[in-house]
């Protein structure tokens, strides 16, 4: 269904199909994680798409302007997505390159997103804090 929203946003009716027929298709990668346990990183666009999708609908001829609740949750979701996977980055990279390309311009309104951000990704700076620790060894005995 993301999919078909974004594709059928940015290239029409047959191109959301078309992308809804491949998204379903799936991939042995998909399979594969979906079978080995953690949290699967083919989930990534799904995290990552959901805000593609409300910018997009921030562009155009008539733009949706979200409300700075909205706004900051939507940064809190992005934050997460870069905490859970660093797949998340290069995703986000991209769409604020392509974002700017298409006339999107921040401004105060992306405040909100920013705070939400940085509240998401807070648990990489305490990891970082506190930094890699060695596994503590048992004491020999004295002989």
């Amino acid at each position: 269904m993301l999919a078909f929203a974004l594709a059928s946003t940015v290239g029409g009716e047959s191109a959301g199909w078309a992308a809804a027929f491949l998204a379903a298709w799936g991939t042995p990668y998909m399979s594969l994680m979906t079978c080995t346990g953690p949290p699967p990183n083919f989930l990534m666009p799904l995290i990552t798409g959901v805000p593609l999708l409300l910018a997009l609908k921030g562009l155009g001829p008539e733009p949706r302007r979200m409300s700075h609740l909205t706004n900051g949750l939507l940064g809190l979701l992005c934050g997460l997505a870069v905490w859970n996977s660093s797949l998340a980055v290069p995703a986000f990279v991209g769409m604020g390159v392509g974002l700017l390309a298409a006339g999107w311009r921040p401004g105060m309104a992306s405040l909100p997103w920013l705070a939400g951000f940085a509240v998401g990704a807070s648990p990489l700076l305490l990891a970082r804090s506190i930094g890699p620790r060695a596994p503590a060894s048992p004491r020999r005995p004295a002989r």
